[in-house]
Parts: C-alpha cells; sequence; structure tokens
C-alpha cells in the first residue's frame, strides 16, 4: 500500500509554471534574436539634414513698433545613407534658429518618400507680398496657408553637401512613419 504525502499535485504546477516561464524566455530570445539580425543586415541611420543655401530678399525694421520681418528662401537637403531602406515622411518642419532663439515661423515641407541612397532638396521660394515677423515665429506660428510655395527635388546619385557655418542655423524636425526595405 502506497501513501500519498500530498506534495505532487504542487510540484505538477511548479512544473507547468517553469515550462511556462521556459516557454516565454525562449520567445523572447527569438524576437530579440530576429531583431539583431534584422539590424546586422539593414543597418539602419539616421537620415542626414544639410542646409545648403539661404538668402535675405527683404529685410525691414519698422519703426513703429520694432517689428522685423524678413523674407527668406531657404534651400535644405536631405541625405538618406541607408542602402536598404527608404523613409516615409508625414510632416517636416522646418524653421531657423539663432543662438538657440527660433527666429522664423515654422514651415511645413511636403510629405513624401526618400528611397535609399537617395537626397531630396526642397527649397522656400518667397512670394513678393510674404514676410516673416520675428515676433510671431518666436512665439512658435506656423507659415500662413497662403505662403510662398515649396518645391522639392530628388536625386539617386549621392553628393558631397556642405555642412552649415557658424551664425543662424535651419532646424529641421522630421517625423518618418514607417521605413520600407527594398
Amino acid at each position: 500500500m502506497t501513501t500519498d504525502c500530498g506534495n505532487h499535485e504542487e510540484q505538477k504546477r511548479h512544473k507547468v509554471y517553469r515550462r511556462l516561464f521556459a516557454a516565454f524566455l525562449l520567445l523572447v530570445i527569438l524576437v530579440l534574436l530576429v531583431v539583431l539580425i534584422v539590424w546586422l543586415v539593414l543597418r539602419p541611420t539616421k537620415p542626414k539634414f544639410y542646409l545648403q543655401d539661404a538668402s535675405v530678399a527683404q529685410f525691414n525694421l519698422s519703426s513703429g513698433d520694432g517689428t522685423l520681418t524678413a523674407v527668406l528662401q531657404v534651400t535644405l537637403a536631405s541625405r538618406n545613407p541607408n542602402d536598404r531602406i527608404g523613409v516615409y515622411y508625414d510632416r517636416v518642419d522646418a524653421f531657423a534658429l539663432y543662438k538657440a532663439q527660433q527666429v522664423t515661423a515654422t514651415t511645413a515641407l511636403p510629405p513624401g518618400y526618400q528611397g535609399h541612397n537617395d537626397v531630396t532638396v526642397w527649397t522656400r521660394t518667397p512670394a513678393t507680398s510674404s514676410s516673416t515677423s520675428a515676433s510671431s515665429a518666436a512665439s512658435g506660428g506656423r507659415s500662413a496657408p497662403g505662403s510662398p510655395a515649396i518645391t522639392t527635388s530628388r536625386s539617386t546619385a549621392p553628393s558631397s553637401l556642405p555642412s552649415t557655418a557658424a551664425g543662424p542655423t535651419a532646424a529641421t524636425h522630421p517625423r518618418p512613419t514607417s521605413a520600407s526595405s527594398t
């Protein structure tokens, strides 16, 4: 006659818990391994943005309230250095900074796709009556709906793009939505 000590149910339960934990741990390790392999194959890097050209079309200081207005023409370029990854942009905001102070209104650049090893150039061309007030730009205002047009061109050939010198700089805030591998 065998007697039951009452610990067998508890041992069975611990065995099930250990197997569930081992399965979960194995799943986590497999997911991390897949992520590592994808990263090693694709080697993703962030696109780089460059200020290619900036010129002042108008520069006015009103004597009454001391408001400084300017019309700028800016050419920005971005280069996607990835060999196998393209980037979709929902929104790219551009504005000028001087000594960490925003001095122009935020301008939205057109959304789009930037292929692998692709260079995209955005040019903001001024309208004759358009001006940007430094006081409204400092408050973070967006450009008006009737603001100047923005043209975009693309080049698949890598080029050497100049970096920004000292003085005012252009800042861009891209919002990539997803990357695609081709």
